[in-house]
């Protein structure tokens, strides 16, 4: 578990946000037929959005506050996303549905 190192984190509509200089941020619970994700939307000034899903919220959130804030472009965030999945950094579903067994 990792503290929250951000404190202008907002809550309403069972939805996390965050602004930034660059970017607006937000968190949504959802589920599907399978398994409950979260969906982390990231919003540019040019309203340009990017969507990620993550099966942790821990996840989304650690993304957010140390991957996004620091990123100038999204495609700079793409590209960390891709990086950070391909070394596992991120709780996969199959390790999630194992933990529910």
């Amino acid at each position: 578990m990792e503290r929250l190192k951000l404190n202008h984190w907002f809550v309403g509509d069972n939805k996390l946000s965050i602004s930034f200089l660059r970017y607006h941020v937000s968190i949504r619970i959802l589920k599907n037929d399978k398994t409950i994700f979260y969906q982390l939307e990231v919003m540019n000034s040019n309203r340009e959005v990017l969507l990620f899903n993550f099966y942790s919220l821990e996840d989304a959130i650690i993304f957010t506050e140390q991957t996004i804030q620091k990123s100038k472009t999204l495609k700079e965030i793409v590209r960390l996303y891709q990086e950070q999945f391909k070394e596992e950094k991120f709780k996969s579903f199959q390790k999630v549905k194992n933990l529910k067994d």
